[in-house]
């Protein structure tokens, strides 16, 4: 799993337990539909980095495994599979993440009645590109609900 699949599942995970929203096997309960939305400045590009490292002795070197983690929305389709969130998922490329993914969470509320929650967030690893080993990460989840203050 790459580093913004593990923040995501890590982080949700905590928002989930700290709201006692996880039923006993640290799942949601099946009657709960939740959605989770998240913006993000540089969405994948710390994987696609590395992705494109393992290209540097040709295409049969390629990581398969990188690859699959090369778009935004895979870290929050992870913690959507861990957790059973079954509702909107996915991330918005924007200069405003947090606040971007705070508007699509009202719309979702406001015409869909049968979900519960959203979780709302901004999840962005920002690389050292003189070591890629090296980054900064920025993640921040928070939950909205319909009349929400």
């Amino acid at each position: 799993m790459d580093p913004a699949s593990r923040i995501a599942v890590v982080e949700i995970g905590l928002l989930l337990k700290q709201a006692n929203l996880l039923a006993k096997n640290n799942l949601l309960n099946k009657e709960i539909k939740a959605g989770l939305i998240t913006g993000s400045k540089l969405g994948s590009l710390v994987t696609d980095l590395a992705f494109s490292k393992t290209l540097e002795e040709g295409v049969d070197n390629a990581s398969p495994i990188l690859f699959g983690y090369t778009l935004p929305n895979i870290p929050l389709a992870e913690a959507a599979c861990h957790y059973k969130i079954i509702g909107p998922v996915y991330s918005i490329i924007s200069e405003k993440p947090l606040d971007c993914a705070i508007e699509e969470a009202n719309f979702w509320l406001k015409n869909d009645s049968g979900i519960s929650f959203i979780i709302a967030g901004e999840l962005d690893i920002t690389p050292d590109l003189e070591n890629i080993t090296h980054q900064v990460i920025s993640a921040k989840f928070k939950i909205i609900k319909l009349n929400h203050a």
